[in-house]
């Protein structure tokens, strides 16, 4: 039949919309990442030849080299336009994905709304292939997938621009730092121990940028400033446990979130 025959053409343009648009995620920060490292140059001192750090054959003051960057340019643009294609998409959606007014306060309401939409984005097609650019997040904050995706690529590509490994540190130290604050204001997850966990990755993020800073500040011989007569050895040591130390900390408040959660929904 004719309606038959438009309902399986819509579920084949849903799958190979969702096909294409987790193939984009995926690819994005590492394309990127290679397309900024294809920009940093590096220069000989005293001669004054700069080079491509990628590929040390290629002179950065060469007309191929200028040409090549004006083709990297435009494509780098394309490529960082599309989390702002995925706004686009959730946008024209977002009035399917928000919890009714004043249903906030009300959890077994909440429970209903969720499995409502759950029922629908499985029915509808303009919902199935997005469903893993919100999943997860609260309705209110259905676009946060494209704030993480230019966070990615903050991480991923924007810092191999910074000149100096010590400058990279601090920046990076400081975007896990926003990232914290930022979090820890917004909770955009539905989950709390989702929300718990990803704040302790953020100053997990900020603590490793931190130290790798504080690694640098070595003369050939031995650790100076605040590292100054720890070996290798214990340096390493000291970050592994910093590392294990965080995760355990987060396990233990994402499951004494999870159990008040649990006891929440028992109640209910």
């Amino acid at each position: 039949t004719g309606s038959g025959q438009i309902e399986r053409r819509a579920r084949i343009l849903s799958q190979h919309t969702e096909a294409s648009l987790l193939l984009s995620y995926l690819v994005l920060p590492t394309v990127v990442s290679v397309q900024f490292k294809s920009l940093r140059c590096s220069e000989l001192e005293g001669l004054g030849v700069r080079y491509l750090r990628a590929d040390s054959s290629i002179d950065c003051d060469s007309p191929e080299y200028d040409a090549f960057v004006g083709n990297i340019i435009w494509l780098l643009t394309v490529y960082l336009c599309i989390p702002l294609a995925y706004l686009g998409l959730l946008y024209r959606v977002s009035d399917r994905l928000h919890t009714p007014a004043g249903t906030d306060d009300d959890a077994q309401q909440k429970i209903l709304d969720e499995a409502a939409l759950k029922l629908q984005e499985e029915s509808d097609p303009e919902l199935r292939p997005l469903k893993f650019l919100y999943k997860g997040y609260r309705p209110q904050y259905w676009y946060w997938e494209v704030v993480e995706s230019y966070r990615r690529i903050l991480f991923m590509s924007a810092l191999t621009a910074v000149d100096t490994p010590i400058r990279r540190g601090f920046f990076g130290a400081s975007l896990g730092l926003i990232g914290t604050f930022a979090y820890r204001e917004v909770a955009p997850y539905q989950r709390s121990t989702t929300n718990v966990l990803n704040i302790v990755v953020q100053y997990q993020i900020s603590l490793t940028f931190i130290y790798a800073s504080l690694l640098l500040n070595h003369d050939g011989t031995g650790y100076t400033g605040v590292l100054a007569g720890i070996s290798v050895e214990t340096a390493g040591a000291i970050m592994v446990i910093v590392n294990l130390s965080m995760w355990i900390l987060g396990a233990y408040f994402g499951g004494t979130f999870l159990r008040k959660v649990q006891l929440q929904n028992e109640r209910i």
